[in-house]
């Protein structure tokens, strides 16, 4: 509507706001956000400039309108590292079968809703008013999806981590058994703790350099399959510095799984371990 960006508080950076004759014949405008401008025009001014929206997952686009104006870039949805790029179409141009009415108070908003519903009923008789709400409110259940998203898939990765750290510290558990003679002749050839350590740490390593090494390889092959390259997006799936403090943390995470395993090599006993060979 005419009034949209005055009640959201949102002046046009460049150019003007909706009026009562956009939106008619021959009359067909829009109004982008800044996010649209910086990915697809750059440093050259948009105003004046025909743009047609298609709608997703088909080929029927809408015709042609002249960009008028250019506002602030606010979120219309939760998540993302950035905003989306935006076109507001005037109502006369594109009217839905549902709409959401804006409404800003000076006080209390909710002792409002009584003259909105006696306003929408003057209008329409039939048209209904429902999930009336603050526009804190409308935002917290938007973003409730999202949160669990996160939550979900924090928990994952902490399973994750932890069956990591369970495996590797059965593997190598298996291993300083399997090696037990082998490190009980060394121990009693003279070999010190630190090259006991050394031996099973080795192994533990090896084991972990292979499968960073693939999870690296997999992480470059799925960002080239499936990421869209974003100029205004520092944030990639291949970030070294995400990568590498992920590297860090498995691996601090296999140098505890190892702790146990280790000390029990260094104190193999030989009599014991050969015996049991």
């Amino acid at each position: 509507g005419d009034n949209y960006f005055d009640t959201l508080a949102m002046p046009p950076l460049r150019g003007r706001r909706f009026t009562h004759i956009d939106g008619s014949p021959g009359q067909e405008t829009a109004i982008v956000n800044q996010r649209l401008v910086d990915m697809f025009f750059g440093t050259r001014d948009p105003l004046g400039e025909l743009i047609r929206v298609a709608r997703v997952g088909t080929t029927v686009s809408g015709p042609w309108a002249r960009i008028v104006g250019v506002v602030p870039t606010v979120r219309q949805r939760p998540g993302g590292v950035n905003a989306d790029p935006v076109v507001y179409l005037p109502h006369r141009s594109s009217p839905s079968t549902t709409a959401a009415v804006v409404v800003r108070a000076a006080g209390e908003p909710t002792g409002l809703v009584p003259a909105i519903r006696e306003e929408l009923r003057r209008l329409d008789p039939n048209l209904p008013l429902y999930r009336v709400m603050s526009l804190q409110r409308a935002m917290d259940e938007s973003g409730w999806n999202g949160r669990m998203a996160e939550v979900v898939a924090q928990n994952i990765a902490i399973i994750a981590l932890l069956m990591a750290l369970v495996g590797l510290y059965a593997v190598t558990g298996h291993v300083v058994h399997w090696w037990s003679p082998e490190l009980g002749l060394r121990v009693a050839l003279g070999a010190q703790p630190r090259g006991i350590a050394w031996i099973v740490l080795r192994q533990a390593l090896t084991q972990l350099a292979v499968g960073l090494a693939l999870g690296v390889g997999c992480t470059y092959a799925f960002d080239r399959a499936f990421s869209v390259p974003d100029p205004t997006d520092p944030v990639r799936l291949t970030d070294t510095v995400a990568l590498l403090s992920l590297m860090g943390l498995i691996g601090l995470v296999a140098i505890i799984a190892c702790a146990i395993p280790v000390r029990r090599a260094i104190r193999v006993d030989p009599v014991v371990a050969l015996r049991a060979e």
